[in-house]
């Protein structure tokens, strides 16, 4: 019998029921169970931790179909001490409620099988939370008296003739939890049978799916699921958290997701920054697994390798975003270096070739080497191939032509094993007539390659950026492969789970779960388990099994954390004799990360200084100077040393005109010495990357010639006869051209600044924005095609020009134009300066004092 706590046959009011609920009430007036049955008036107490933890399983009375006809919300205002009495009980509005106040819901309903059938339930909330309290009033009473057996009846959607049971508001929560974790049926109505305590213990078939039917129904509620603001909720409730991934969520104008945890972010920082030994990071977009592309980096863990004697590759960052484009992927690296601002020393990252993502990473790294996939250029190539029926032979050699052949484990250099840009154009001008003359449409695939392909092998593919980029010399092509490796894993373990199509934020679930495998994988071949092993060089860092298995969970947290932040060892070269000849020189040619210079000739340059280096005596400083001017060595000519001058503030050093290397690359090994001796070797090397200065043939072939060739010895004796013997005009002095000393200006780009006066481009939107909006002015007689004469003119007087901030859009109207000589800033301009500004400007050779701006 349920305890009644009394009978009435009209609705009670809501101030007696705050009376009962208020006080305290005795254990045995409490009902434990929901009755099947109703004949006659009555009223029980309930606590909602007892009947399921919802007020609503209170309405599982087996009494079938209830129609509310009335719902009531009001605040009571009770006293603190003491349990209020009903002249101590104040109904108050909504907009004055207090800590004492409560939320009374009251519930009016009226039974469809029996009509004079009515039930009042009142339950009470937190006024301010909204939060349900524990106690449940629940009245049931005739209109006017029992009127004898009651016949329920089936619900109005229902087909078959069978009484409606309700099912608790409990049981229907759990089903859709667990048809969001992908449980079939069958399960889902297993698992609550077995958590109600099977058929022993289950208070009611209330408690219980009615069918399988009434799951299948709860998957399209399911559905009805916002990934963004799922997303949204997950990273602010990760926000402060240690196990942080969610990082970054944007809805407009395009929704976007940055996923990472702190691991990645540290092993990228360490991995990928290391001057002498470092992974390329990888980045590849993956396509397939929703309405949306995934786009993510990829990394090698240096300290661990595989079965196979491999790096193992690591998944990183990973970007969600709903558009191709450079603004979508631009926010991927502003991001992740926005996380971890140590990346702005990233070494190399790698890409298959797509424009905006390449675009996209060279705009956030501009100081990273940039390395395009073999593989995805020859099937690109291939394909333009096959599209112009360039097949057979042809198109054989062709690929020859550009990525070599190796027969019999050497290689036959292609144009991506040239070393130096002057040679990769040498070779292409070699190849011009055979591939035109190959086939009819010879001529259409060269003016494609030269168009789009041949400026992105010259700049990212050639063997002497790989060399730099730590593939051996020659070089392993660099592919995608790895990035390709970890797209196959992330779709295997959706198609595991059979989600081959998921939304983000099911996406961003399951990619922290394989995240989270991953860095155990990675923890556990530190104890020597699992599936990587540590490398040689670091096997003084595994500890015992048995010794870890003693430390409790956060010894065992910290051990493995320590052992992670070690730092790398540099790589061991291939070549032992390279490392001991060079073991005089502060930085090797690997560390200098200089392309400029083919890489056999910048091996020979260090050679040189290391040889320097190995005695004090050959270099001589020169007394009374009060720069640091030195006579250096030089091995090709002994009794005729070189003058080098060096000023260590800046690394700024120069070497004679009579040094070849110095007449072709303005880089020699006197040089490297002096500035390894001077202790600012990287600030010199640093300095010449940032000037961009290439190898100059005819410099170099001029060195060491005489200045008068091409000049007669002596004075002409003969005497012209006739008209040419007259006498000559008196010239006083020369007119001397005022545009040719004009200088260029610095200034903003602002007004009606359209031109470039260069390369007669107009100036992009990009360029009216910092830091891009530099730009160089100059006062020139402008050139400009008359519509009358339908000829070239000259104005009279000088006018404004305007240039890009670039060298070469300046030399093709002044071919002697040089940045560090022929700028001129001016100090208005100068105090409005940013740092970013200041940043551009360095690394076009200007140097700016940071303290001024």
């Amino acid at each position: 019998m349920l305890p009644v706590i009394h009978s009435r046959d009209e609705g009670i009011k809501t101030i007696d029921v705050l009376n009962i609920l208020l006080r305290p009430i005795e254990d045995r007036q409490i009902a434990k169970n929901i009755p099947f049955h109703i004949d006659k008036n009555v009223s029980f107490v309930y606590s909602v931790k007892h009947i399921g933890g919802h007020w609503k399983n209170a309405l599982c009375d087996g009494m079938g179909v209830w129609k509310q006809n009335g719902k009531e919300t009001r605040f009571a205002d009770v006293t603190e001490s003491g349990f209020p009495l009903s002249e101590e009980i104040v109904f108050v509005k909504e907009r004055k409620i207090t800590e004492t106040s409560v939320k009374v819901v009251r519930h009016k309903y009226l039974n469809k099988s029996c009509a004079g059938l009515h039930r009042i339930v009142i339950h009470l909330e937190d006024a301010r939370t909204n939060e349900a309290l524990d106690m449940l009033y629940v009245q049931y009473y005739f209109d006017k008296f029992y009127p004898g057996e009651i016949n329920i009846k089936p619900h109005g959607n229902s087909k078959k003739p069978l009484q409606f049971k309700k099912t608790s508001q409990t049981t229907k929560d759990r089903i859709k939890q667990l048809r969001s974790e992908k449980l079939k049926p069958k399960e889902i109505n297993s698992t609550i049978f077995e958590e109600s305590g099977g058929i022993k213990e289950v208070k009611s078939g209330a408690f219980l799916p009615r069918n399988r039917q009434q799951i299948y129904n709860q998957k399209t509620k399911v559905k009805c699921s916002d990934p963004i603001v799922e997303c949204s909720d997950l990273a602010k409730e990760q926000e402060k958290s240690r196990n942080k991934f969610i990082r970054d969520v944007r809805s407009a104008p395009e929704f976007t997701l940055f996923l990472a945890s702190d691991t990645q972010l540290n092993d990228i920082k360490k991995f990928c920054t290391a001057n002498k030994n470092f992974s390329v990071l990888g980045v590849d977009t993956t396509f397939n697994i929703g309405q949306y592309y995934v786009t993510l980096f990829t990394y090698r863990n240096l300290m661990l390798q595989t079965n196979r004697g491999t790096e193992p590759v690591m998944i990183g960052p990973t970007l969600v975003h709903q558009r191709k484009t450079f603004e979508s992927y631009f926010k991927l690296p502003s991001t992740l270096l926005q996380e971890c601002p140590e990346l702005r020393h990233l070494k190399c990252f790698g890409t298959d070739g797509d424009v905006n993502l390449s675009t996209a990473m060279e705009s956030t790294f501009p100081d990273s080497k940039h390395l395009l996939c073999d593989i995805h250029m020859e099937d690109n190539i291939q394909r333009k191939l096959k599209q112009l029926g360039i097949t057979g032979k042809a198109g054989k050699q062709i690929l020859i032509d550009i990525f070599g052949d190796i027969v019999e484990n050497k290689k036959f250099p292609g144009l991506v094993d040239c070393t130096s840009a002057s040679e990769f154009d040498q070779k292409v001008n070699t190849f011009s007539s055979s591939w035109k003359e190959c086939h009819e449409k010879g001529n259409e695939f060269w003016c494609y390659f030269i168009e789009f392909k041949s400026e992105l092998i010259k700049n990212c593919m050639t063997s002497e950026l790989q060399a730099m980029c730590g593939f051996g010399f020659p070089p392993k092509p660099y592919t995608q492969n790895a990035n390709e490796c970890m797209n196959s894993v992330i779709k295997n373990s959706l198609k595991s789970d059979n989600q081959s199509k998921v939304d983000p934020f099911e996406f961003a679930k399951k990619l922290e779960k394989i995240v989270q495998q991953q860095e155990r994988e990675v923890k556990m071949a530190f104890v020597g388990l699992g599936e990587y092993k540590v490398k040689d060089e670091y096997r003084h860092l595994l500890i015992p099994e048995d010794q870890f298995w003693r430390k409790n969970a956060s010894q065992r947290e910290a051990t493995l954390q320590r052992l992670q932040a070690q730092p790398l060892r540099p790589r061991q070269p291939e070549d032992e004799s390279t490392e001991k000849r060079l073991n005089n020189l502060s930085m090797s040619p690997e560390d200098s990360q200089i392309i400029s210079i083919p890489y056999r000739i910048l091996l020979d340059i260090f050679d040189e200084a290391d040889g320097i280096r190995q005695n004090e005596r050959n270099i001589v400083s020169v007394p009374g100077s009060d720069q640091s001017i030195y006579f250096v060595k030089d091995r090709c000519s002994l009794d005729s040393p070189r003058k080098v001058t060096c000023n260590p503030n800046t690394g700024l050093t120069k070497c004679d005109n009579k040094c070849v290397r110095w007449k072709g690359y303005k880089f020699c090994g006197h040089t490297v010495a002096v500035a390894d001796k001077e202790r600012c070797l990287t600030k010199f090397v640093e300095k010449f990357k940032k000037q961009g200065t290439t190898a100059n043939l005819s410099q170099m072939s001029c060195a060491n010639l005489p200045k008068n060739r091409g000049k007669k010895p002596q004075k002409s004796t003969q005497v012209r006869k006739g008209r040419c013997n007259i006498p000559p005009s008196v010239v006083t002095e020369y007119q001397e051209d005022p545009e040719q000393h004009q200088p260029c200006h610095l200034t903003f780009m602002a007004g009606l600044i359209k031109k470039c006066y260069g390369c007669q481009q107009n100036f992009s939107d990009k360029q009216r924005h910092p830091p891009h909006d530099l730009i160089l002015k100059r006062y020139d007689h402008r050139v400009y095609n008359s519509p009358k004469s339908k000829t070239m003119r000259k104005t009279k007087t000088l006018q404004n020009t305007y240039f890009h901030l670039n060298v070469d859009c300046v030399r093709k109207r002044h071919p002697q134009f040089e940045f560090s000589t022929d700028v001129i800033l001016h100090e208005e301009i100068k105090h409005q300066l940013s740092s970013q500004h200041v940043q551009l400007l360095e690394s076009l050779g200007l140097d700016i004092d940071i303290e001024e701006v």
